[in-house]
């Protein structure tokens, strides 16, 4: 959460430049303009909270959750106003590079070259092997998103390489170890393909459950699943054996719960102040409590700003745009117990699935206009 001295610049920068496209595109009037509007003033109230309450520098405040301003990029990339095949080549462009990306640092392993590993995080010296084997791809959501692109394109149109794409993103949430995201994307993946049938059984159903659960099966024989398997597996057993007060991120809760105690930080945030808020060796994250966590930082307005831009209605009924939809989802459900929608630049790339939504939007409100 502190911003290394040398980036500041940089911060400032980027902010500068968005500004004249953020008022440019504020003047429309659309519910996304408007939450995101409602964003950057929760946002300044978090940072009079910080100064007021935890006794934060002026010179140090706006560059405390600095990843919030990449919430900037909307307005730059409504400026410039793509149409929505462009976006969805995009997001096909991008999808395919992290994926290559990503299982070329897996066969590279232990040498670093994704970010997540070069920058220190998951330092190899420090770090175990399992540690290390869950790096993240900068921008990591691209690769779901895509993956429920891909099935959603297969369900209607049948093509064999959107279903290998799918398992190739499959294959990625099983490499993590990370079992809410596992369970989150099955359940979008669950999800979509009953949206798209309109949730009535019938042979493809039948047959696409054995499918999976064939899959399921023949993972644990792949010697590649081995120690992602046995890890989790490992880490169910210990977990089992410790009382409900000694879980991670019960712990972390009743730190962050019992240092937040004016009911103007609950709603307005402590502040991004970095891991602690106290002078202590032991280190509390609050970006494993998920969302929960960002009400403790960013306060509980922000919060609910950030997920209703995640729930905002796409006016299409069209089967072809459920994937997006689904895809909120999931970063829903998956930032539950995990700092998914705000970690490795994933913003940008939650960005770039809201601006379609805005684009769907605004494309079939001009057409009802016409009509």
């Amino acid at each position: 959460d502190l911003v290394n001295a040398n980036t500041k610049p940089i911060i400032l920068l980027k902010c500068l430049i968005l500004l004249p496209f953020a008022i440019k595109i504020s003047k429309q009037k659309n519910n996304y303009t408007k939450w995101l509007l409602f964003l950057w003033i929760s946002f300044a109230l978090n940072k009079i909270s910080s100064c007021y309450f935890r006794g934060q520098s002026l010179a140090e405040v706006p560059f405390q959750g600095a990843f919030i301003y990449d919430f900037a990029l909307f307005y730059l990339v409504a400026y410039i106003n793509p149409s929505v095949r462009q976006v969805e080549k995009a997001i096909t462009y991008l999808g395919i590079a992290s994926m290559i990306i990503y299982f070329l640092q897996y066969l590279l392993l232990p040498k670093p070259i994704v970010e997540s590993l070069t920058s220190g995080w998951r330092a190899v010296n420090d770090a175990v092997e399992f540690d290390i084997q869950r790096f993240a791809v900068t921008g990591e959501l691209i690769i779901f998103l895509y993956g429920l692109f891909s099935l959603n394109k297969y369900l209607l149109y049948k093509f064999k390489i959107d279903a290998i794409i799918v398992l190739l993103s499959f294959i990625i949430t099983l490499l993590h170890g990370y079992r809410s995201l596992m369970l989150a994307y099955m359940f979008s993946c669950i999800l979509l393909y009953f949206k798209v049938n309109s949730f009535k059984f019938n042979k493809n159903t039948l047959g696409i459950i054995f499918i999976v659960i064939s899959i399921i099966y023949l993972i644990n024989f792949t010697p590649i699943f081995d120690n992602v398997l046995s890890q989790i597996s490992e880490k169910n057993t210990n977990q089992s054996e410790l009382n409900l007060l000694e879980l991670d991120r019960v712990i972390e809760w009743n730190y962050f719960y019992d240092n937040i105690t004016k009911p103007w930080e609950w709603i307005f945030g402590a502040g991004f102040l970095g891991k602690n808020f106290t002078d202590t060796n032991l280190f509390f994250n609050w970006g494993d409590l998920g969302f929960i966590g960002l009400s403790f930082m960013g306060g509980i307005i922000l919060t609910i700003c950030w997920i209703r831009l995640l729930c905002l209605k796409i006016n299409d009924n069209t089967k072809k745009f459920i994937y997006l939809q689904i895809f909120f989802v999931l970063i829903i459900l998956s930032t539950l117990v995990l700092p998914t929608a705000f970690t490795n630049k994933n913003i940008v790339i939650e960005i770039l699935a809201i601006y379609l939504g805005y684009k769907i939007n605004i494309c079939r409100f001009r057409i009802c206009f016409i009509k």
